[in-house]
C-alpha cells in the first residue's frame, strides 16, 4: 500500500489534548491515534454521506408516500404491519 506522509500544526492546547487522550487508548503512539481517529472521522463522514444521497434519491422518487399528517403516517405502519402478519405469521396462528 502507497503511503503518503502530511504534516499539519496544532495550537498548543489541542495538541497536549491529543496526547492525553492517546496516552488514555491502546495507541503505540501519536501518528496511530491520530490516523485511528482520522479514519473513525472518514467512516462517518461516508455513511453521512450515504444517508444524504439516500435522502436524495427517495425525494426524487416521490417519497416514501407514508403520508402527510401524523395520523396518515400512523395508519399507513399499521396497514404495512398488518400485510407483514398476514403475510408472514398468520398460518402460525390459524
Amino acid at each position: 500500500m502507497a503511503v503518503k506522509q502530511i504534516s499539519f500544526t496544532l495550537p498548543e492546547e489541542l495538541y497536549e489534548e491529543v496526547v492525553k487522550a492517546k496516552e488514555e487508548s491502546n495507541a503505540l503512539s501519536l501518528a496511530q491515534f491520530i490516523r485511528q481517529i482520522v479514519l473513525e472521522k472518514l467512516d462517518e463522514w461516508r455513511w453521512e454521506r450515504n444517508l444524504a444521497e439516500l435522502q436524495r434519491e427517495v425525494r426524487e422518487s416521490g417519497g416514501l408516500e407514508l403520508g402527510e399528517t401524523k395520523e396518515e403516517v400512523i395508519e399507513r405502519l399499521r396497514e404495512t404491519r398488518r400485510q407483514i402478519f398476514e403475510t408472514e405469521y398468520a398460518h402460525l396462528y390459524r
